[in-house]
């Protein structure tokens, strides 16, 4: 099975022979299980999800518990024919690390992975609540929640809002502080990427 082999390689070289975009994530990858969290990491259960959590575009879904207590979700996808696990979305990766985000060491990335529920709080820079719609964020990479913002005509806007007004739904998404928000843990979304943290080629 390609998630058990996936999370059962004992090397970089047998992990990409599993992977999507092996060559695009090869460095990636590679930082994640050296010097990143997958260093630390060990798989103890792999449970295959519900057919009716499935996202459209996913072979299949599997919850990975960690040994310690922590989740993952690993994705798999087809590619070429073949099923391949992704894993941009078992990694929650992003294009740039929280801790550069919120220091401002960067103010945008093309790249996050989250969890967001439609929220309601309209504060400094994102102030007009006629303008802007505001989802909470959470990630299990950070140690409390963001305030994300979407213009209210942006195309996606309302299909977020519907998505996330009861449960919290995985996204992925562009986000750009706006002035110092960072500071307020406030960010702008500027393009949604996709429903899920598994995207289509």
């Amino acid at each position: 099975m390609v998630a058990e082999n996936f999370c059962h390689a004992a090397s970089q070289a047998e992990r990409l022979k599993w992977v999507r975009q092996a060559a695009d994530v090869d460095a990636a990858m590679a930082g994640f299980f050296s010097d990143g969290a997958g260093a630390h990491e060990t798989v103890s259960k792999l449970k295959p999800l519900l057919a009716g959590e499935q996202e459209p575009d996913l072979s299949s879904r599997f919850a990975v518990t960690l040994d310690g207590g922590g989740r993952r979700l690993l994705c798999v996808v087809r590619e070429n024919g073949e099923a391949k696990v992704d894993f941009k979305a078992y990694a929650r990766h992003g294009s740039a690390t929280w801790d550069d985000l919120l220091d401002g060491k960067v103010t945008e990335a093309r790249e996050v992975r989250v969890f967001i529920q439609k929220g309601n709080y309209y504060n400094y820079g994102f102030s007009y609540e006629e303008h802007w719609q505001n989802f909470k964020a959470t990630s299990p990479d950070l140690e409390s929640s963001l305030h994300f913002y979407l213009v209210k005509s942006h195309p996606s806007a309302k299909a977020l809002e519907r998505l996330s007004s009861q449960n919290p739904v995985r996204v992925t998404v562009s986000i750009r502080a706006l002035g110092n928000s960072q500071r307020e843990r406030q960010f702008e979304i500027t393009k949604v990427l996709g429903i899920g943290w598994a995207l289509g080629d």
